[in-house]
């Protein structure tokens, strides 16, 4: 009967939304990644991931790494004893841009796989709502999509903190970077080894440095996340693909 089919479909839902389990793993895993909101979610989400990667973050490390190339190259020519100055920050925002992108890499991750939970949670039990009326489960599948988009929620600040903590070092590292830069260029030009305009000059390389840098690691951290999302999106195309023959 009708409370029958109820528990069946409810059991079947609790397993798609409760797949984080060890024991439920394998199935929630497909369910959920088969489920038309989970793919809605890939289709709206990882497409336009891809599609910024292969546009917008391209050219932004085409442009940040013309502006290192510009930098250096015009720093060599004012004094390269201060270079090293300037480009001391540079294995420091490199080995910071590696910590964090592998930490937003894995939230993004963890992000997205929640985000297509809880639509494969809501599709499923506005799909077979009689069923939950019937079980008279109303609330509590109202509170556990709250606590599903929760976790969204919680992740997605994890990984906007992530970049903004990167971003925040950087300008830190960068600042340090033009304070030593300053704090010499001045001993040099009171040695009468620079001029007042080449020392001004110098530091605005320096800043420019220091943005391309920033600007490299960051496109190549939303690159690296463009390409997790292909996989994401081949891997349900090839699945569809395969089902099909």
């Amino acid at each position: 009967g009708e409370g029958r089919n109820a528990a069946t479909k409810e059991g079947a839902g609790d397993a798609v939304g409760t797949g984080g389990g060890k024991g439920g793993t394998a199935t929630a895993a497909v369910e959920t990644a088969t489920s038309p909101g989970a793919i809605g979610a890939t289709l709206n989400d990882d497409v336009a991931k891809i599609s910024e990667a292969l546009t917008t973050e391209f050219a932004n490390v085409i442009r940040s790494s013309c502006s290192c190339v510009f930098a250096v190259g015009n720093m060599i020519l004012l004094n390269p004893s201060l270079l090293g100055l300037s480009a001391s920050a540079v294995p420091l925002v490199g080995a910071a841009a590696v910590a964090i992108n592998k930490f937003v890499k894995k939230a993004s991750a963890r992000h997205r796989e929640a985000s297509a939970e809880a639509s494969a949670f809501a599709e499923e039990r506005i799909s077979h709502v009689s069923a939950v009326k019937a079980s008279c489960r109303e609330s509590d599948e109202a509170d556990e999509y709250e606590r599903m988009q929760g976790a969204v929620r919680d992740l997605g600040r994890a990984v906007s903190l992530a970049k903004g903590g990167f971003m925040g070092f950087v300008f830190a590292a960068s600042s340090g970077s033009l304070f030593a830069v300053f704090r010499a260029g001045s001993r040099a030009v009171a040695a009468g080894r620079m001029t007042q305009g080449e020392l001004t000059s110098f530091a605005t390389y320096t800043f420019l440095l220091g943005l391309g840098t920033s600007g490299i690691a960051r496109a190549m951290g939303e690159m690296s996340q463009g390409m997790a999302s292909a996989e994401r999106v081949y891997a349900l195309v090839d699945g569809h693909a395969g089902r099909d023959g």
